[in-house]
């Protein structure tokens, strides 16, 4: 069997998948960071970040996967069908977002931390990561499923492909391409903030993230279709 295609090469992919249709991505994440910066005006709101992010990010990765998706397989795919798609898989994708982005935040928190505890339970979430890491992106795109088993079957799925012995070098950097993506806000909030820049949070966790998003979820399809591909690809050798 030929090796995997090389992690630098799907990332070239997603990015030309993403210029393909530049404008859409752009306007879904000017749109998506003016919902966001609504939601912080609303001061009834406890944690108006936290409330923006969780609710509007995971459904621009859900536009980024299907439009992506639909581009990275060839399909004719009426455009009403795809809208379609992204209302019928929201809340899947909201409630998968949710527990992911927990993991992540406790496998980076663990990992920075010198204490033996904090490092098991950073090296555990990191595990978890992988074992989720392609549950939206699954919940997004698989075609045949019920609401009552979209959840549970999208990290059923997602932890059979991270596992497959031929994904796990992609699963690895995959993850570790989302730690990436989500300490750099961060990092350039801290930036922000030693700059005495007002309201560096915002700046950082909103426009900066959600342009970041966009070829993510991108390279999340490109990186889920190679790995289902080498399945496919090994199960066929196997019953040679």
């Amino acid at each position: 069997m030929q090796s995997p295609t090389p992690f630098g090469a799907l990332v070239v992919r997603a990015f030309r998948l993403c210029a393909r249709r530049w404008w859409f991505y752009l306007a879904a994440a000017v749109v998506a960071i003016g919902l966001q910066t609504a939601l912080l005006a609303i001061h009834s709101l406890r944690e108006p970040i936290v409330v923006a992010v969780t609710i509007v990010m995971p459904i621009l990765s859900l536009v980024v996967y299907v439009f992506v998706g639909t581009d990275a397989t060839g399909q004719e795919v009426p455009r009403g069908a795809r809208w379609e798609r992204i209302f019928e898989r929201s809340w899947a994708v909201i409630v998968i977002d949710v527990v992911i982005t927990i993991l992540l935040s406790s496998a980076i928190a663990g990992l920075s931390t010198p204490d033996a505890t904090g490092l098991l339970i950073g090296v555990l979430a990191y595990a978890l990561v992988m074992l989720t890491i392609y549950a939206d992106v699954n919940a997004a795109l698989e075609p045949k499923v019920s609401a009552l088993w979209l959840v549970p079957n999208a990290f059923r799925r997602s932890a059979s492909l991270a596992l497959h012995r031929f994904n796990i070098y992609l699963t690895l950097a995959l993850v570790a391409t989302d730690m990436v993506v989500s300490i750099l806000p961060q990092l350039f909030a801290s930036w922000l903030a030693s700059m005495h820049v007002a309201n560096a949070d915002f700046w950082a966790l909103i426009p900066l993230q959600t342009l970041l998003q966009v070829p993510f979820a991108a390279l999340v399809v490109v990186v889920y279709f190679e790995c289902t591909g080498r399945e496919k690809t090994a199960a066929t050798g196997d019953r040679d």
